[in-house]
């Protein structure tokens, strides 16, 4: 299971941390980020998640409010 480090942990106060895998909920980490996230976040999803993945979500999210 691959988990959120722990500088950006803060943003799920209200999830498990330890059930939310990156890989899995990567869709929802990243709208999180986007929503509520800064710019070293940002920066963290960029290099973590492909950039098409990023891009679908970014075009379909229904949850961020840009």
């Amino acid at each position: 299971m691959h988990l959120l480090p722990a500088k950006i942990q803060y943003l799920f106060w209200n999830y498990d941390i330890s059930k939310l895998d990156i890989k899995r909920y990567g869709p929802f980490i990243i709208e999180r980020i986007l929503e509520k996230g800064t710019f070293h976040e940002v920066k963290w999803i960029l290099r973590t998640y492909s950039s098409n993945l990023i891009i679908y979500v970014v075009e379909n999210s229904r949850n961020l409010s840009i």
